[in-house]
């Protein structure tokens, strides 16, 4: 008995798995995806932006551990919902004193040495809660085994000496070890990166999506409709595609006198639209002219509903391969355009301002220092593989979907 055929959308799935450079990328732009979604949940540093400064840390080599004391910050912080994590992370409530060691004195104090030389002090209740000084200048009272202070909301608090030890242990100090190093400004580089996926890829996904609204509409009505109609569409179209799109990029940013992700997403959308617009266009010309339109329009069907309901589910494919090489050329224009100033601001992290200041660091390094290099290397990867992967992707629906094959 002969089995039934798979449908045309398994059989192109059947095809892409027998594909394994589709295969690979297809499995590098899912993790990154992931990482772009759930990354900051997992990264080191989860303060806004990663951007959980330490100058005594700068260019930091890859895989040192650094010792951290937490004091609390001496306001309150406001947290902020899981989803605001998620996407731009949380102020912490403490700040960072990297130590190389501390010692627990019987004053209450905390007796540290400094991570770059030098030592200080700073009393053991400030890792219980916010605090403040009182009227008299102190920072607590001792009263037998139990310590007094005052909170930031003016509250008198007693707690006992083991406690304050306890809390101290359990959140007041801290162990991170910097996978990839440190910046210029000893910021975690890993958590940068990590951060910087979320920033590619929604310029990206942004990016196309806004391409695909504005190519697939103006191609559609120009190959649909024929004629003037046409005529003056591509007029536009060959306009706009003469334009070095750095230069619409820029007007754009001065039109809209911003700079930012938001720009980004505009900016880089309406760049990448006129392949878009071409490619839909001969698409259109071509399948005007088969039967079944022949016989949709005989049968009184309007000319919206052939065009969404008959032939864009036919002419899918192209517009597919266009969408996955939109997205790579995307993290690029994303990527030279932060390299350049005029795409996401700091502190947002993105790939291509990594590059710039790891370009500027080996500029300014006249001996060759690992963690400048570090800082030029990691994210020039990303974006190189990210893009990479794209390409394989795309290159194998193309594969796919090709007839011949």
């Amino acid at each position: 008995m002969n089995s039934r055929p798979d449908s045309p959308s398994k059989a192109i799935f059947k095809k892409l798995l027998k594909n394994i450079p589709a295969t690979v990328g297809l499995a590098v732009i899912v993790l990154a995806v992931f990482i772009a979604v759930f990354g900051v949940l997992f990264i080191p540093d989860h303060s806004l932006n990663a951007n959980e400064t330490a100058t005594e840390l700068r260019k930091l080599p890859s895989g040192n551990s650094v010792m951290f004391l937490k004091p609390k910050k001496a306001f309150e912080v406001e947290y902020s919902s899981f989803f605001s994590r998620l996407f731009i992370g949380q102020t912490p409530d403490y700040l960072l004193l990297p130590i190389s060691s501390y010692i627990i004195k019987d004053d209450l104090e905390i007796s540290y040495t400094s991570f770059v030389g030098g030592s200080g002090h700073i009393p053991l209740v400030k890792f219980h809660n916010s605090v403040k000084k009182d009227s008299l200048g102190n920072w607590y009272s001792v009263n037998g085994d139990e310590v007094s202070f005052v909170t930031s909301h003016n509250e008198i608090m007693t707690v006992s000496r083991q406690e304050l030890v306890k809390r101290f242990e359990e959140t007041g100090v801290m162990k991170r070890t910097f996978i990839l190093g440190t910046d210029s400004a000893g910021r975690d580089i890993f958590s940068r990166l990590v951060y910087g996926a979320k920033v590619s890829v929604s310029v990206g996904f942004v990016s196309v999506i806004i391409s695909l609204l504005v190519g697939v509409f103006i191609g559609a009505v120009a190959g649909y409709s024929k004629g003037w109609v046409d005529s003056v569409l591509m007029w536009f179209v060959t306009v706009v595609w003469s334009i070095p799109g750095i230069m619409i990029i820029i007007a754009i940013s001065l039109a809209l006198n911003s700079k930012g992700i938001w720009v980004v997403f505009i900016a880089v959308g309406l760049t990448m639209w006129v392949d878009v617009a071409r490619v839909v266009r001969g698409q259109f010309l071509e399948a005007r002219e088969y039967l079944y339109v022949d016989a949709a329009r005989a049968l009184g069907v309007s000319p919206t509903r052939i065009v969404l309901r008959h032939i864009l589910p036919n002419i899918s494919g192209p517009i597919i391969v266009m969408a996955t090489a939109n997205f790579a050329s995307a993290i690029l224009i994303e990527a030279g355009l932060s390299f350049i100033g005029i795409g996401v601001e700091p502190p947002t992290p993105s790939w291509g301002a990594m590059v710039r200041e790891g370009y500027n660091l080996m500029s300014a390094d006249i001996v060759g220092d690992s963690g400048a290099f570090g800082v030029l290397l990691y994210p020039s990867l990303c974006i190189s593989l990210l893009v990479f992967a794209f390409n394989l992707f795309g290159n194998g629906i193309r594969d796919a979907i090709d007839p011949k094959n």
